[in-house]
């Protein structure tokens, strides 16, 4: 599943509340702060739906500043690849 999150303020100690947050909760695989109309692309791992949905329940129970998410199931990988690292150090 990935997640788009919004959160309701833009303080630093609002984003630090909810980084907080996130880092204890093992589902939560990666996470990115984003430019854009979303503060956070984060990337969950659950066995099923409804793990997912208590899940988030529980994080917008914490009161950690979320005002807003978007679900993305993912149904089929298409591609996912390693870091292209030998491109990305050559020098010219």
């Amino acid at each position: 599943m990935f997640v788009q999150i919004e959160l309701d303020s833009h303080q630093a100690e609002d984003f630090a509340r909810f980084e907080t947050a996130i880092s204890t909760i093992d589902q939560i695989v990666e996470c990115w702060a984003v430019g854009g109309g979303m503060d956070y692309l984060i990337k969950v791992v659950t066995r099923d739906l409804e793990t997912y949905q208590k899940l988030i329940d529980d994080l917008l129970a914490a009161k950690v500043g979320v005002k807003r998410y978007y679900s993305y199931v993912v149904t089929a990988p298409v591609k996912n690849e390693p870091l292209p690292l030998t491109s990305l150090i050559q020098t010219s």
